[in-house]
């Protein structure tokens, strides 16, 4: 890694050559209206134009002993927005085909925790975009919204109705280009050294070549996400203490998926057709059709890679007895059963077998495919003489599923009754039996030792 100090005077002689006054953008929305006259700084490329804040006179808010926020200037931005967007098109693999300006009105920030504000407006055929940009923000929140700006513009190119973006997409993104990123994206202001000379450090360090390190070590104590949690997060996940969790695993999705053999091209398509559904599913299923057929041919794909990624922490390893208790528990879940209408429930243990056979289609599709994620979460801490038993239950269950759901349909309870189960119950059925017979073969057997102090037995 190499350091390098730049005069402030020189720094600043390169931005005017990229910046320079624009015309006013077209009217907005009162929201960002700011005072006519502001100086506006326009990109390199002339995509972004930045509008200062109309109270400079007034002192920014205090950082304090708070990390991670940076101070933005209105002269550099313009250069942190192209280096973004470079690094935005670089993950993608695609060109800088812009057709619609983004327009950042800054203001001064009177909260560390405020927020960013995007809006989009129809243009004739083409869209505007304008920002609302607190000068004093957090560095990824600042990043994060570049990126979902620059989503949104892609996506809404020839579009009737704005695009719909997914939080994992933006959120994945923006990791990903910060850990692989070899200069700074964002620019600060230059800061006095001890003599009074006004300088700034650019450091760099070569292309990061293990961008998801951090990833890793965020998710060594919290499992990855699973893709319901991905794809519908609510608040709790996005901030506060599992806001961490959720970058990291969305990072780890947007990854893995631009490394698919055809990646990158099949997510540029998948923006592009966002906007023609209501439902972004849709969009992601039709553009990655060549790699997932079915939605359960995409969360298997998704399992296979978090258990390659995360493995098997060591020191928190369940014990071989532990491993099948917990076990035990996923496959035989206590549900609330009813005798009679009128009856109270009351709590049964169930077997997957028994759900299979009696319960009805809504309640055993959504009990298996809880129990399979169970599986999937277990497996990552189950001790080495489970893993593959607990494998091969999750398999079971999914390949179950997905017979169904290549079928269909799932018969009633009543069908079955008068029909008898069909094949792929059956074989289902079997498969779990020889499974359970293997795990009570592999149950521990608790050992007999000696005290060396006593001369009595203990158990372990």
């Amino acid at each position: 890694m190499s350091k390098f100090a730049v005069i402030l005077c020189f720094a600043l002689c390169a931005v005017g050559a990229q910046a320079q006054v624009a015309t006013p953008p077209p009217p907005i929305q009162q929201s960002f209206r700011t005072t006519p006259g502001a100086r506006m700084h326009t990109s390199l490329t002339q995509q972004f134009e930045i509008r200062e804040p109309n109270n400079l006179k007034s002192q920014p808010i205090p950082l304090g002993n708070t990390t991670g926020y940076v101070r933005v200037d209105p002269t550099l931005l313009p250069v942190s927005c192209e280096r973004i967007k470079h690094a935005f098109l670089s993950e993608l693999g695609a060109l800088d085909n812009w057709r619609s300006k983004i327009y950042i009105d800054m203001r001064r920030a009177r909260s560390l925790n405020e927020g960013i504000i995007i809006d989009s407006e129809p243009l004739g055929r083409d869209w505007t975009y304008h920002v609302s940009l607190p000068d004093t923000v957090n560095q990824t929140r600042l990043v994060t919204s570049l990126v979902d700006t620059l989503l949104l513009e892609m996506a809404n190119r020839n579009a009737n109705r704005s695009a719909e973006i997914p939080a994992w997409l933006g959120y994945g993104l923006t990791e990903d280009i910060l850990r692989s990123a070899h200069i700074e994206m964002v620019l600060e202001p230059a800061k006095p050294n001890t003599r009074g000379i006004p300088f700034s450090y650019i450091t760099a360090s070569g292309t990061n070549t293990n961008v998801l390190a951090v990833a890793r070590a965020n998710l060594q104590s919290t499992p990855p996400l699973t893709l319901d949690q991905l794809s519908w997060p609510d608040d709790s996940r996005l901030d506060g203490p599992n806001g961490e969790t959720f970058r990291s695993s969305a990072q780890l999705y947007v990854h893995e998926l631009l490394q698919l053999p055809d990646g990158r091209a099949a997510m540029r398509a998948f923006i592009q057709e966002l906007p023609q559904h209501l439902n972004w599913q849709l969009s992601f299923l039709h553009a990655f059709r060549n790699d997932f057929a079915t939605q359960l041919a995409l969360e298997k794909w998704w399992a296979l890679r978090v258990v390659d990624f995360s493995g098997r922490d060591v020191s928190e390893t369940l014990s071989a007895e532990e491993s099948w208790q917990k076990l035990q528990e996923i496959l035989r879940p206590v549900v609330d059963v009813r005798s009679h209408v009128n009856e109270l429930p009351s709590r049964k243990q169930m077997t997957l077998q028994t759900i299979i056979e009696k319960w009805d289609a809504p309640r055993q599709v959504s009990m298996l495919k809880e129990r399979s994620k169970m599986l999937f979460t277990l497996r990552s801490r189950v001790s080495q003489e489970m893993a593959k038993l607990t494998d091969d239950y999750r398999r079971t269950i999914d390949v179950y599923l997905d017979k169904r759901h290549q079928a269909g349909y799932l018969r009633t309870p009543l069908t079955r009754e008068v029909m008898g189960l069909d094949e792929v119950e059956k074989n289902t059925i079997d498969d779990l039996n020889i499974l359970d017979s293997i795990g009570q073969d592999l149950r521990p057997k608790a050992e007999i030792l000696q005290s060396a102090d006593a001369g009595g037995s203990v158990k372990r």
